[in-house]
């Protein structure tokens, strides 16, 4: 009986927590920076990757990654701790390096206000691509 009563008074404890999940719109804006690619060698030979998002009060998303447009999209997947894009990108974002590159994935975990936590998948198609490029978008909102 104890167990019992101690997991009922747990079960809106736990409600809250999942309950206190920032907002969305927290992310609403424009945001700009660089897209930075976790392998070093290749970034060394890339250089800078200049990225800009904007997102619509819908969660709609728009912006560059290199030398490519991103056209606007809705999210894929949205819970309150992330979301997910999916994006066949308008260009080539490193057309100068060779690298090839035309579809994008985006993964945006929610955070603060003032910071955007947002990797991303750099591939040839969307599935499995042995070859896609994984990152981090340094950004900033721009006022």
């Amino acid at each position: 009986m104890l167990r019992r009563s101690f997991l009922l008074a747990a079960i809106p404890a736990c409600t809250l927590v999942c309950a206190q999940a920032t907002d969305t719109a927290t992310i609403v804006g424009t945001w700009g920076g660089d897209a930075r690619l976790f392998d070093k060698a290749l970034r060394a030979r890339t250089g800078r990757v200049p990225a800009k998002l904007t997102f619509d009060t819908q969660l709609g998303l728009s912006g560059s990654i290199g030398g490519a447009g991103i056209p606007k999209t809705r999210p894929r997947s949205a819970t309150p701790q992330r979301l997910e894009y999916a994006v066949r990108l308008e260009g080539q974002a490193m057309p100068e390096t060779g690298i090839h590159r035309s579809h994008l994935v985006i993964i945006i975990t929610t955070g603060a206000a003032s910071t955007l936590d947002a990797d991303f998948h750099l591939k040839s198609r969307f599935g499995l691509d042995p070859g896609m490029l994984v990152g981090h978008f340094d950004v900033a909102a721009i006022r």
